[in-house]
């Protein structure tokens, strides 16, 4: 700025020609007449750098399709860029979309993206080393109870959820007084002849799914084992086994439990029409932009009313559970777990006093005699499940 007002004042003093001051400050002959120029304006600040940016930006979004990205967010708050672009693109296929990270500015720049909260850095697990990967539909199902709320007036909600872990589609979302085994069955009726029976269900190990018998079975799902369901549950306290069934839990109560409803009948309507907009409305990134229901088809297997008996191998040796839960060995009694009442379990010996505890093709235990006792022992966590058992 010195040399700059050094400059106009040896040219306007007429010390010497524009020429020769532009070569005694080093400026070329353009330069000298433009600073002159804006010197005369009397503008203020007229000798101030200028910002160089450009007055037009060649790809810079049209504020319209910007206006349409923005109106697609108003309609649905909970989608990101990737499918806000899903979206319009199905709306309006001859208009080229900015890109993902444009989009995402344009969500910053209308305050539309709340800040991140810092966390800590946490080690992920692999999101298959419990569940395991489903590669049709109805391969697995996970189930899960969303959690207890109030609804407005008093009354809690508990939401049964259940969604197929290939297409993503939310099967179940049923609002219960309590969550209990005969509401859960109730609602996995329906939903069995409905949509057929899946191959596996993965679950929690929290109630109804699990008790504290062997193998952790509970009344639920030993009527599903009974429908030749296998039967899985994610390890205790580790809800990251279970990630996608999580994170839908979590768009599912943003969607219809804030605000609850007043009565449950209000907020089974409300859960109602929030799965009918995760099913057929929201795009699924894993699903290459499809709908979870474009994606989804039932089952070709149908639900038994009265399933045939297990036909386990001869040479084990069969028990029957009484209905305390428990069954006879060598003239001792052992608890089994009440899940299992009037059902038969089957006593595989490996060795010399030492058996394996089998429900189906369910390895619950290991039994093996300690000097008068019989003891019940885990299954060795790398122990895979008898294959020799076949049904009928």
């Amino acid at each position: 700025m010195h040399s700059r007002i050094r400059f106009i004042e040896a040219v306007r003093r007429r010390r010497t020609t524009v020429a020769d001051a532009a070569a005694t400050f080093g400026i070329s002959r353009k330069t000298a007449y433009k600073w002159l120029a804006r010197h005369d304006s009397g503008e203020p600040g007229a000798l101030k750098d200028r910002s160089r940016r450009p007055h037009e930006h060649p790809q810079a979004v049209d504020p319209r399709i910007a206006e349409m990205i923005l109106e697609i967010r108003r309609e649905q708050p909970l989608f990101g860029p990737r499918k806000l672009i899903v979206v319009a693109g199905r709306r309006h296929p001859s208009v080229e979309l900015p890109s993902e990270s444009t989009v995402a500015r344009i969500l910053r720049r209308e305050g539309l993206v709340p800040p991140r909260r810092p966390g800590r850095c946490r080690a992920v697990r692999s999101a298959f080393a419990p569940l395991g990967d489903a590669a049709a539909p109805n391969d697995i199902w996970t189930a899960d109870y969303m959690g207890r709320f109030t609804m407005r007036g008093g009354g809690s909600c508990n939401v049964l959820t259940v969604q197929d872990a290939h297409s993503r589609k939310l099967l179940a979302a049923a609002g219960h007084a309590r969550a209990d085994a005969e509401s859960a069955k109730r609602e996995f009726l329906a939903l069995f002849r409905r949509s057929g029976l899946p191959a596996r269900i993965h679950t929690d190990n929290g109630g109804p799914f699990a008790s504290n018998g062997l193998g952790r079975l509970s009344a639920l799902s030993v009527w599903w084992m009974r429908q030749d369901i296998e039967v899985t549950r994610s390890r205790p306290g580790h809800p990251e086994d279970n990630p996608r069934h999580e994170r839908m839990h979590r768009d599912l109560r943003a969607k219809s439990a804030r605000p609850p409803e007043h009565g449950l009948a209000a907020q089974q309507r409300r859960l109602d029409e929030s799965a009918r907009w995760m099913n057929d409305e929201r795009p699924h990134d894993a699903l290459g932009g499809r709908m979870p229901s474009e994606a989804y088809a039932p089952s070709t297997r149908e639900y038994v009313e009265r399933p045939k008996a297990f036909d386990y191998p001869d040479w084990w040796e069969k028990r029957r559970i009484q209905s305390n839960g428990h069954m006879k060995l060598r003239g001792e009694y052992i608890f089994v777990g009440r899940a299992l009442e009037d059902e038969y379990v089957a006593l595989e010996e490996v060795d010399d006093d030492v058996w394996r505890l089998i429900y189906r093709r369910t390895l619950l235990a290991m039994l093996v005699r300690r000097g008068k006792r019989l003891v019940t022992l885990s299954p060795p966590t790398d122990d895979e499940e008898p294959d020799s058992a076949e049904t009928e």
